[in-house]
């Protein structure tokens, strides 16, 4: 359903406004009344656990925040190594029939495909 309560509270309406209720197995409850009411006992529940995965979420990010100020503060080097990445002119001068064919006006997505590149490469 989401991790914001808003989120939360936004499908349960949704759902509400077109009498679709859902069913919890785990503990029994159900969205909507007989009467096509919101069930207040399973709203609370919804959003309490809404709540619980957002602090689980907040509490993980600041986990690694500290994670990351620790490692600098041990003098780490984050990110990628110094000289691990390839100008633009390497990386042509390395595939040369992919150079060849996207100049003769082939597709991106068929010279990856030719050239056994990845398809989620991106012109730029």
């Amino acid at each position: 359903m989401g991790r914001l309560l808003s989120q939360v509270l936004k499908v349960l309406e949704g759902f509400t406004a077109h009498k679709v209720s859902i069913y919890s197995q785990n503990f029994g409850l159900e969205t909507l009344t007989p009467q096509k009411k919101l069930n207040p006992a399973a709203s609370l529940v919804y959003v309490l656990y809404a709540e619980i995965a957002r602090m689980g979420k907040e509490q993980l990010r600041d986990r690694v925040i500290s994670g990351l100020v620790e490692a600098k503060r041990k003098g780490k080097v984050l990110g990628r190594r110094s000289g691990s990445t390839q100008s633009t002119e390497q990386i042509l001068a390395k595939h040369p029939q992919a150079v060849r064919r996207l100049r003769e006006g082939h597709s991106l997505r068929n010279t990856c495909k030719l050239a056994g590149f990845p398809s989620t490469l991106q012109e730029s």
